[in-house]
């Protein structure tokens, strides 16, 4: 399902009372839940505009609470969190054979990252070493 279908889904249920704001305070994990699901849709992570006032305007739920909740559940900031999934979805491509001709700059801004060096410090950071490291491990298999 298109992650802006689910989303305004998610909204007119929030307006309709169905998920109001109390009831997510509440029910903590479950809202712990709905949030990641929020997270793990495809296409979100990727959407490179994707911020914590987007992702609040699209579901109705507070920033403040979706950065707690992604804060306290997982130990990270919003940024770091969506730049984890956009790592993931980049590792998946650099070794799939049907986009070896797509440079790692252009994986990088098809995966959601607006610039090389953001990109970079990201793929480091949670990989510990370098985009093209990565990659050459899986030459072999990929050519």
């Amino acid at each position: 399902m298109d992650w802006i279908i689910f989303l305004q889904i998610f909204t007119i249920a929030n307006k309709c009372l169905l998920f109001p704001l109390f009831w997510f305070k509440k029910n903590n994990s479950l809202a712990n839940k709905l949030l990641a699901l929020l997270i793990l849709l495809p296409g979100v992570p990727v959407e490179p505009e994707l911020n914590l006032k987007m992702l609040s305007d699209k579901t109705n739920i507070p920033a403040h609470y979706i950065s707690q909740v992604i804060n306290q559940q997982f130990g990270k900031n919003f940024s770091d969190y969506v730049n984890f999934y956009r790592v993931e979805d980049i590792k998946q491509k650099l070794i799939a054979p049907t986009q070896s001709h797509i440079t790692i700059e252009g994986l990088a801004y098809m995966s959601g990252f607006n610039s090389k060096a953001a990109f970079q410090r990201a793929f480091k950071k949670q990989t510990g070493i370098s985009p093209k490291e990565y990659r050459s491990q899986f030459d072999d298999s990929i050519t």
